[in-house]
């Protein structure tokens, strides 16, 4: 998996060391906050879950472009109870493999909700 913090840090330090040492010194003393930034500690989100909603979105990226669908609320709803049903299946036949793709699939179609009608923004 692709570490943020790491490729940042590595470039900044590069970067400064060709460019300017007090400014390589300056970089040192807040670098810690520039990465707190991009990767705050101690989120309650589990990675691999996120990594497993990229995953679903990748593998049906045949159904469609993902950033132009914009589900009307009754859409939207009626997907998320559609792989809601997928999900109780996956439940009571403890497949934990679909159970994790399938709320991954409930995560990405309530982010779009949240995209489309709520207050978030896709990244671009």
């Amino acid at each position: 998996m692709f570490d943020q913090r790491l490729h940042v840090n590595d470039y900044m330090k590069e970067f400064l060391a060709q460019e300017d040492v007090y400014t390589l010194e300056a970089w040192n003393v807040v670098s810690g906050a520039v990465m707190d930034a991009l990767d705050p500690p101690n989120l309650l989100i589990n990675g691999t879950f996120i990594q497993r909603m990229e995953t679903e979105l990748q593998n049906n990226a045949h159904q469609g472009d993902w950033n132009k669908w914009t589900p009307t609320p009754g859409q939207g709803v009626d997907e998320i109870l559609h792989h809601l049903e997928k999900l109780k299946a996956a439940l009571v036949g403890a497949n934990p493999d679909q159970v994790s793709e399938y709320t991954a699939d409930i995560a990405n179609i309530a982010m779009r909700i949240s995209d489309t009608h709520g207050v978030t923004k896709p990244h671009q």
